[in-house]
């Protein structure tokens, strides 16, 4: 079941970011099961972008979307309701993540600067760059 309406910090939420992107208390099985595709949904978001930029995979994992780009998983999850919008992903294999924030419908509009100024995970940056601006 989805949760909506979370309440949260962005330290708080970076702190659980930072336990699901070591395994914390997860069993190898759960852990591997937890980052799988369940929905595959890379037909779909391939559609607007060239082949060559498109994801391994890209799906519904459990409770995030779920991106094999270069070898490299990353997990990403993003809401909004009026006047706020959040976005966060995570790596274990680059080591790196975010948490964004935003008290702003217009929020999703600051996510791209400030994932460049970051300077990390270009792959999928780029990635996410070209569904938004194909």
């Amino acid at each position: 079941m989805a949760s909506d309406d979370v309440f949260s910090t962005p330290t708080d939420y970076a702190i659980f970011i930072s336990s699901l992107m070591k395994n914390r208390n997860l069993s190898p099985d759960l852990a591997k099961e937890r980052v799988g595709i369940q929905t595959d949904r890379k037909a779909d978001l391939c559609k607007r972008i060239p082949k060559d930029d498109c994801p391994s995979e890209a799906g519904m994992a459990l409770g995030w979307e779920s991106f094999l780009i270069n070898g490299h998983r990353y997990l990403m999850h993003s809401g909004s309701d009026d006047g706020t919008f959040t976005f966060s992903y995570f790596s274990a294999d680059t080591k790196s993540g975010a948490v964004i924030f935003t008290n702003s419908s217009n929020g999703s509009k600051a996510i791209l600067p400030l994932l460049r100024l970051s300077g990390e995970d270009r792959e999928f940056v780029d990635f996410l760059d070209k569904l938004v601006n194909p």
